[in-house]
C-alpha cells in the first residue's frame, strides 16, 4: 500500500504529486497530534 503510493507519487504528474502532498500533510497533522495526545493520556491516567 505505502509502496504503491510512493511509486505512484514518483510516476505521477506534478498536480497529482501536489494533491498527494496535501493529503499526506493533512494525515500527519490530523493523526499525529491525536496519537500523541492518546499516548499522554494513557501514560498519565493509567
Amino acid at each position: 500500500m505505502i509502496v504503491d503510493i510512493i511509486h505512484f507519487g514518483m510516476t505521477a504528474s506534478a498536480p497529482a504529486n501536489y494533491v498527494l502532498d496535501i493529503v499526506f500533510t493533512v494525515l500527519v497533522k490530523g493523526i499525529l497530534p491525536f496519537y500523541l495526545v492518546k499516548l499522554v493520556i494513557v501514560k498519565y491516567f493509567k
